[in-house]
This record gives structure tokens, C-alpha cells and sequence, in this order.
């Protein structure tokens, strides 16, 4: 299966002419499409009528967070090849502990070379190797490491602190609570479409995810209404500052999800783990269904005891022999998924296998999470194989893009980067995104085939979360 996905990484060369000049990606951060539908979303929905709306579009790797879909979303690449895995994670080739979105990263500049680092050409350096010229601009309001992923290195204005906003990350209590801090990153980044005029902005909005995680997220229609009524409001308003300011009819639109949000309504404590981790006498990071030790000599051993009934309800636990980097995922003796269910695993496990992906992990059924706080306290998770940590939303429109379409092609943050390069006339890749020719008013037979490909990979893990989560939660 890995070795399938590579034949489908695609270069994108120069588009003459460019149909779009200007690009705007929205990321509404840890955004199920569900809660678009608990309240009127007319600013969103104009997008949509006027461009493509993919009903199926899924995150497409692991872990499904906040770094590593921020970093996939701009490089086009999948966290096996630009790294960036999770928020932690123990780096095999040092045997380091790596904590890529902590303060220390910000402070010291580290978020801004993980891609110069690497070799790799993010959105805002293929921008900029088009045109030096050419302003780009990533804003947040708090999370600061998604806005320097986005942003970095080449971004002329990082914005994470926007000024007048609420950095209150504690409980909540008003409406107005809810939804200061997508406002205010809204605010900040109009002040930049008007005084740049910016060939690329890109923005997070993080208050659905604060807000998933505080209340379960589809357990609280209540807040959650508010706060998808707000995403439209505010989306609203940057439409109407592209209007005002005679750039509408020249920009492409991309609003996504850089990760799902499944609620709490099954708690698994990891105790259980906790007591066998100290038994074989094994440390190492843990980001709830994903495990990286300390001693990879110990991984087999690890694995076989979470098989063995460690973990409650778990549905399979994969591990890499020997914690060798370069070794596929392997299947512990326990609980076995039904093959199309495992074909789905595995792919989604190879695009995070290599020196930064973790030693074990287990797989958790629909809406059924690891947690050590108050079982009967609502939350919200998004780590794991799963469809509602995958499904996001995804909306197009603009200069190049078809009209009133909506595809149930499985479209997935890779492919962001190779769309907009296509639409804005940008060199880049290899990628292991493809175009999305199905959205495009003209497309091409070479992008035709290279997501034919892909859906043929990818469609296939779909269905079968899908399926899985259909039988394990249903609506």
C-alpha cells in the first residue's frame, strides 16, 4: 500500500495563465462537518454553490492533530515525509524527545526551520519563489505553532497574538467566550487584506476545537451552534473585506478542517497501560492511542501485553518490530479487524511510519477515547483511526473552480498545496497530494488520472471507516 501511494506523487509545473491571483485558505481547526449543520451557515454556503464542496473529505494520515495537518495542508507532503507527526514525539534517529509545538520552539525559532531543515518548500516559499514580492501573511489567535507551520519559514507577517483578544484557555462562560478568539484572528487578518493586499493569507480559527475539546463537541449542539454560526459570520466578513477591497474576483477560496473531533462517549482510563509500561519497565511518550518508547527493543513485548486485554474495547494493536523505523506496521497477536478494516489501518499507519512515528498503537472503536479525567465530564479527542478523527470539511471556490459541484471524492489536506499551485501558477512537488482536478473548471487528463489513483487508495480507507463507525456509533 505505501509503495502504491508513491506512484501517485505528482509535480506541478507552471500553469500559464494562473485563473486565480490570490489564494485565502481558512482552517477551522478541529471541525467535524456536522457542526456546520447546527446553525445557518449562508456565508459558507455561497462559497459553496459558487465552487465544490467535497462531502467526504478526510484528514488522510496520522496523527490527525493540529502540527502535522497544518504542515501537510502547506507542503503538499505526509507527516512520514516532512516529519512533523504529532505534538510530541521521540525522534528514533537521536532517541530524543521532540516537542515541536512548545513555547521553547516558538521562542527559539525551531517552528520556522523544520521545513529548511528538511528540504522542503512550503506554500509560502513556492509563493515567494515566484514572486519575491508577493506578500504572505498566516494568522491565528493563540496557537501560535499552527500559524508558524502554516506561515513558515517565508511568511512576510505571523500573527498569533492578535491584538484586543482573549487568551483565556480556561472553562468557559458566555457566548462571547465561545468565540473571541475566531474573531479576533478574523480582525487581525482584515487589517492585512487591507493594508497588503496579501497574494496569500492563510488562517486558523481555533475556537471549534477549544470548544470540542471542552464540551464533547456534537454533545453540545448548544455551544457548538454558536461557534459554527460565528465561523460563518466571520468567514462572511473576510469575503466582504476581499469585495471592498477589489481582490474578490481574483481569489481562490479554500476553507478545510485540519482534523476531525469525536466526543467522549466512551472513556477507556490508561491505567491499565500505565501499570504494564511499569512492569516491563518501559517509558516513553504517549498521545493517547499512539505510543513512543524510550527502548524500542521493548516494543514487541509492549505490544503483546496491550493485546492481551490491556486496553478495553481496543480493536487491534499494531507495532513496528524492534521499534525499526524503516519496518511496516505489524498486527499483535489479540484482537484481529475484519480485513478492509486492517487494509485501512495499515494505510493510515504508513503516513507517519519512519524515524518520528511511534512504536505502538492501538485502535480504539468509534467515539471511544483515552482519558484519565472525570469519565462523566464531556470531551473531545481526535487522535485516533478513526472516521470522526478523519471526516472534515472542504470547500472551494474562485477563479479556476468548477461551479455547484459536490464530489464524494476523498480529498485530503495533501492535496491542498498541489490545487493551489495549479491555480496560482506555482511550481512545486514531488508531492504525495494530488491536484483535484474534479474541482477544476479546466482540468487536465494527466491531474485526471493522478486522482483516479489516489481515489483508488483512499477510497477504499474511507468506506471502511466508515463502515466501522456506522456500526460502533451511530448517529
Amino acid at each position: 500500500m505505501w509503495l502504491a501511494l508513491a506512484l501517485v506523487q505528482c509535480v506541478v509545473g507552471w500553469a500559464e495563465p494562473a485563473p486565480a491571483q490570490r489564494a485565502v485558505v481558512v482552517v477551522i481547526d478541529g471541525c467535524r462537518p456536522e457542526y456546520l449543520e447546527l446553525a445557518p451557515t449562508p456565508n459558507l454556503d455561497a462559497l459553496g454553490s459558487r465552487g465544490t464542496r467535497y462531502a467526504e473529505a478526510m484528514v488522510g494520515h496520522l496523527v490527525s492533530d493540529t502540527p502535522p495537518g497544518h504542515a501537510t495542508l502547506v507542503t503538499g507532503l505526509l507527516p512520514r515525509s516532512h516529519g512533523i507527526v504529532a505534538h510530541e514525539w521521540i525522534d528514533r534517529n537521536t532517541g530524543k524527545k521532540v516537542s515541536i509545538t512548545g513555547l521553547k520552539a516558538a521562542a527559539d525559532g525551531n517552528l520556522l526551520r523544520v521545513y529548511p531543515e528538511r528540504g522542503i518548500a512550503s506554500l509560502s516559499t513556492l509563493v515567494k519563489r515566484l514572486d519575491p514580492r508577493a506578500y504572505v501573511a498566516a494568522v491565528t489567535c493563540g496557537k501560535y505553532y499552527a500559524a508558524m507551520l502554516m506561515g513558515g519559514p517565508d511568511a512576510d507577517e505571523i500573527v498569533y497574538f492578535p491584538p484586543d483578544s482573549s487568551l483565556d484557555q480556561g472553562p468557559v462562560g458566555d457566548a462571547r467566550d465561545w468565540t473571541i478568539l475566531d474573531t479576533s484572528a478574523v480582525t487581525a487578518a482584515i487589517d492585512i487584506v487591507k493594508a497588503k493586499r496579501p497574494k496569500l493569507l492563510l488562517i486558523n480559527l481555533p475556537d471549534t476545537d477549544r470548544m470540542g475539546h471542552f464540551t464533547g463537541g456534537v454533545t453540545a449542539p448548544d455551544v457548538m451552534s454558536v461557534v459554527a454560526a460565528n465561523v460563518d459570520t466571520q468567514i462572511g466578513r473576510l469575503v466582504a473585506a476581499y469585495r471592498e477591497n477589489g481582490m474578490y474576483d481574483e481569489t481562490v477560496f479554500c476553507i478545510v478542517a485540519d482534523h476531525g473531533q469525536l466526543p467522549s462517549r466512551h472513556v477507556v482510563h490508561p491505567r491499565a497501560i500505565w501499570d504494564i509500561m511499569r512492569r516491563l519497565r518501559v517509558s516513553g511518550e504517549m498521545t493517547h492511542e499512539h505510543l513512543w518508547l524510550s527502548d524500542p527493543t521493548k516494543t514487541e513485548a509492549l505490544a503483546f501485553a496491550l493485546a492481551d486485554g490491556a486496553v478495553p474495547g481496543a480493536k487491534a494493536v499494531y507495532y513496528r518490530p524492534g521499534g525499526d523505523p524503516n519496518a511496516p506496521y505489524r498486527l499483535a497477536p489479540g484482537p484481529t479487524p475484519d480485513p478492509a478494516f486492517d487494509t485501512a489501518c495499515q494505510f493510515l499507519l504508513s503516513t507517519y511510519a519512519g524515524p518520528q512515528g511511534p512504536d505502538v498503537v492501538f485502535v480504539l472503536p468509534e467515539d471511544t477515547v483515552i482519558g484519565s479525567s472525570d469519565p462523566n465530564r464531556p470531551f473531545g479527542v481526535h487522535t485516533g483511526l478513526t472516521w470522526h478523527a478523519q471526516h472534515i470539511p472542504m470547500v472551494w471556490a474562485g477563479p479556476g473552480i468548477a461551479g455547484g459541484v459536490v464530489s464524494s471524492a476523498p480529498a485530503t489536506l495533501a492535496d491542498v498545496t498541489p490545487t493551489l499551485c495549479r491555480l496560482l501558477g506555482l511550481r512545486g512537488g514531488p508531492f504525495d497530494g494530488v491536484v483535484l482536478n474534479d474541482a477544476l473548471a479546466e482540468g487536465s487528463a494527466a491531474d485526471a488520472t493522478n486522482q483516479d489513483r489516489a481515489t483508488s487508495l483512499l477510497g477504499p480507507v474511507r468506506d471502511a471507516l466508515k463502515k466501522a463507525s456506522q456500526a460502533e456509533a451511530p448517529e
